[in-house]
């Protein structure tokens, strides 16, 4: 998809308020979890989640402005030196579903990243994103692709963290910097072997710079919702 009426693209604005629009309309079925009343520890032996195709992990997100919504991301498969990737944003006004094909290298450096192919579908409109705009998404993808480049101190001993998805013992505190275009923002993120994907259990930014997120449920099975 992708010609207007008039046989031109329209432009990124135009696509993202069209999906913003449509997104009361698009109901996602929940994927199942239940906290565990035990303590989640941390694996021995593993130095950071292997992506593999079907895990999944959902986060609860407190805006700075007040309000609820929640974020998910589903790794649905393997293409070659790239994954298909799913970010699933919904919000009380709506829900938007992004389809990504992402070459990720060794996940230390967002900078290496490279995303092939971007689709929105909000409601009943899919919309392939072509690949000469791909370049003004590149901040939004971004800021969804961030939590998957991540590395943390193994060595160190951590500290129990209780958040939505259970309470996560030996959880390691870093510090970070990150963008979030056009700014940068200072927070603390926790980390825990045990989410997949992308390892964080909470991310705390400084003072009311940003939204916070903690981690609501993971598990395997995920599987595409295009």
């Amino acid at each position: 998809m992708g010609a207007s009426s008039m046989g031109e693209l329209p432009d990124e604005e135009t696509m993202l308020e069209r999906a913003r629009a449509a997104g009361h309309r698009l109901e996602i079925p929940v994927l199942p979890y239940t906290a565990p009343t035990d303590p989640i520890e941390r694996p021995a032996g593993v130095a950071r989640p292997a992506f593999e195709a079907g895990m999944w992990v959902r986060y609860r997100v407190a805006w700075q402005q007040g309000g609820r919504s929640t974020i998910e991301y589903r790794l649905i498969s393997r293409e070659d030196d790239a994954w298909w990737l799913e970010v699933i944003d919904q919000r009380p006004g709506g829900t938007r579903i992004v389809k990504m094909t992402v070459a990720v290298g060794d996940r230390t450096n967002i900078d290496d990243v490279e995303v092939r192919s971007v689709t929105i579908k909000a409601g009943s409109r899919t919309q392939e994103i072509p690949a000469r705009v791909l370049p003004g998404f590149q901040p939004m993808l971004r800021q969804w692709l961030n939590p998957i480049f991540s590395t943390w101190d193994q060595d160190d001993d951590g500290e129990t963290v209780e958040v939505p998805a259970g309470t996560f013992t030996g959880a390691v505190k870093a510090a970070r910097e990150i963008g979030v275009a056009p700014r940068t923002i200072q927070a603390d993120v926790w980390y825990h072997n045990a989410v997949p994907m992308t390892g964080m259990v909470r991310f705390q930014p400084e003072g009311n710079d940003a939204h916070s997120l903690e981690v609501e449920g993971f598990g395997t099975g995920a599987n595409s919702l295009f």
